[in-house]
């Protein structure tokens, strides 16, 4: 049975009868010893996937960090890349070699990954952002403010990458339900639907073995069948080849071999 091509909102309307004590059809598996102890276990399973979706953060929220962070991300970004280019610029230009070779050192002490740091994700630039915010000694601090930029000092601009990076982690931790410590929603979901479908299975089993006739069960059984073939049958449709391309849609040229 495809049970497995379900969606969670198919499942959940499945089993809600199965799971409320005042529907005839929870009533009349509970009074079959061989469907009453699945009962539970169809239960936990079917309150796990409402929960889980209920927890999934508001699309417009999650719009709204993410264009923030983009906004923070390119402004942490061109920093990082002048700060770099800068303090490689002055190591060139400096005719004292012990001068320019301060520069480089002082370069590759705050930025030991070059420019691949501006490809970091958002949590790794969190991260970053601490470890940089922890190099900023007295010495540091006197170095860079000595480095005029367009808006201040060198150390103005290293600051301001410190504060966008750990508010990108701010944002992005704002994704997260608070205290949260389980696995991601994606694992959290499987784990839910597997267990929905082991208890199903079960229940209808069990239904077979006892050879009820009760009619709310056996309408149960049939409309679980049914709806999973349905599903079956869609995915099976949509998995289904692609027609032959037509002249208005021309197949892609075969290359020659080499």
């Amino acid at each position: 049975m495809a049970l497995k091509h379900l969606k969670a909102e198919e499942m959940v309307r499945l089993s809600q009868p199965i799971v409320d004590p005042n529907h005839p059809e929870y009533v009349a598996l509970m009074q079959i010893a061989e469907t009453a102890v699945i009962v539970p276990h169809v239960a936990n399973a079917h309150h796990s996937i409402v929960a889980i979706e209920a927890a999934t953060p508001d699309p417009k929220r999650v719009s709204e960090i993410s264009a923030q962070q983009a906004e923070l991300d390119a402004t942490h970004d061109d920093l990082r890349r002048g700060c770099y280019a800068c303090l490689s610029g002055l190591a060139f230009l400096s005719r004292d070699a012990r001068r320019g070779d301060g520069y480089r050192l002082l370069r590759d002490r705050l930025f030991p990954g070059g420019l691949s740091m501006t490809r970091l994700s958002y949590k790794q630039q969190a991260g970053a952002a601490i470890l940089l915010e922890g190099k900023l000694d007295a010495a540091t601090r006197a170095s860079l403010e000595g480095i005029a930029t367009p808006d201040g000092t060198m150390l103005d601009d290293v600051r301001e990458i410190v504060s966008t990076g750990r508010r990108i982690g701010e944002l992005e931790d704002e994704k997260v339900p608070a205290g949260s410590t389980e696995p991601s929603k994606d694992k959290r979901a499987a784990d839910a639907r597997n267990a929905w479908i082991k208890a199903i299975n079960s229940l209808l089993a069990q239904i077979d073995l006892a050879a009820t006739q009760d009619e709310d069960v056996l309408r149960l059984r049939t409309r679980i069948e049914d709806d999973a073939a349905k599903a079956g049958r869609e995915k099976a449709s949509s998995t289904t080849e692609q027609p032959a391309p037509t002249d208005s849609q021309p197949a892609e040229p075969v290359p020659e071999p080499a």
